[in-house]
């Protein structure tokens, strides 16, 4: 059935949705709190390369994880 397909990918959807916003709240957190590099607060969130971590954050926040902790020192 076409409308129960919709409904599994929109909850899937909202679930990856979900997960990214917790990592994206999580390595802010880290930033604020920590002096790892992004590198190594990527490889702890899961991310297996840096740049996507980057490119995911910059387009949660609108900064780069970079720009976001020297803005907030």
């Amino acid at each position: 059935c076409l409308f129960s397909g919709f409904i599994e990918e929109s909850i899937w959807n909202d679930l990856f949705v979900d997960i990214i916003e917790n990592k994206i709240t999580t390595a802010k957190e880290y930033l604020l709190s920590t002096d790892m590099s992004v590198a190594d607060i990527a490889s702890e969130l899961g991310y297996s390369q840096v740049y996507h971590f980057i490119r995911q954050f910059k387009k949660s926040t609108g900064v780069t994880p970079g720009a976001f902790r020297k803005s907030m020192q």
